[in-house]
């Protein structure tokens, strides 16, 4: 919030200017959860996603969120490519291992279950994804 000021980043009013007394957190939420983009106040966070993309604020705006410029400093790669059959992938506290008809989970914490690539990259993102172990094919392990 520092970074656009207290201000919303459309509309450029501060948080106690809304009607709501404060700004909120904008989430991609077509890319993940985890996907911030930034702040704005109420009224700019519900028309975002039907924002004119000829306006040169909303263009800015979409164009360069917050989560990739972060990522980008750390290094780290916003479109984590699927790792090859075999892989293991720490998500956080939970190990999945890459299987043909998914990613397996490998503890038994709440029960055994399977998700998509899709499913845990939008659940958790690349910043909190770790490759484990070697995959089948040879290719070296690293960080995500």
């Amino acid at each position: 919030m520092r970074q656009a000021g207290r201000r919303c980043q459309l509309c450029g009013r501060t948080g106690e200017e809304t009607g709501h007394g404060h700004l909120v957190v904008d989430h991609d939420f077509r890319v993940g959860d985890w996907a911030v983009r930034g702040v704005l106040c109420s009224t700019c966070n519900g028309k975002i996603e039907y924002a004119d993309p000829s306006d040169p604020a909303c263009a800015a705006y979409l164009g360069n969120p917050w989560y990739r410029r972060m990522f980008a400093t750390r290094g780290l790669d916003v479109e984590l490519a699927e790792p090859p059959l075999g892989t293991t992938v720490r998500v956080g506290r939970r190990m999945w291992r890459r299987v043909t008809d998914g990613w397996s989970a490998q503890d038994r914490y709440r029960g055994s279950s399977t998700l998509t690539w899709a499913q845990i990259y939008r659940r958790f993102g690349p910043h909190d994804i770790t490759l484990m172990s070697q995959a089948r094919d040879g290719t070296a392990s690293s960080d995500a």
